[in-house]
């Protein structure tokens, strides 16, 4: 590794080649089987901004089963083998916000009632974890383990996050 122009990720302290965790295979399925019904949502969202037919039937079922796969298994998907406290009330609330913005896309894309106040506390929420997340992988930068935690729920933060600030100004 060379000494210029390092960050603190390149440090050898940080990262080793023998830290990396491996993940089991049902977290391999869970990460795998996570962009199906996001892909499913996606396809309903665009067939109604298309106009054809079936959509709402595609949004139902791919809104219902990214937001349930996301309340029930969002813990187990951040590749950590034991959580700490805080870590489990970050990703126990990373698992009741990514549903509520996700029902918030998906009342305000068929018009139900309060699509946009779900939307709102989906993306408030999000980005109100997004910067708690960037702060404590700061105070967590040398522990592998929690950096590694830190780093997926920030990637899937970040893009939730993006993603509903989108939906939001579309519907705003």
């Amino acid at each position: 590794m060379s000494d210029k122009n390092q960050t603190p990720l390149d440090y050898e302290e940080v990262v080793t080649p023998k830290d990396v965790t491996t993940l089991t295979p049902m977290q391999k399925r869970l990460q795998t089987l996570e962009f199906f019904p996001l892909l499913i949502l996606a396809i309903g969202m665009w067939m109604t901004n298309t106009g054809k037919d079936n959509a709402d039937t595609l949004l139902n079922i791919g809104g219902l089963s990214s937001a349930f796969l996301y309340l029930f298994f969002s813990w187990y998907m951040f590749r950590v083998g034991k959580y700490r406290p805080l870590e489990l009330v970050l990703s126990i609330l990373c698992g009741l916000v990514f549903p509520i913005g996700i029902f918030g896309a998906l009342f305000e894309q068929v018009s139900w009632p309060y699509g946009k106040e779900l939307l709102q506390f989906g993306t408030y929420g999000g980005v109100f974890l997004l910067f708690g997340s960037i702060v404590l992988f700061a105070f967590h930068l040398k522990d592998k383990r929690a950096s590694l935690f830190y780093r997926n729920i920030i990637a899937r933060l970040l893009i939730f996050t993006v993603l509903l600030v989108y939906f939001g100004r579309i519907y705003f």
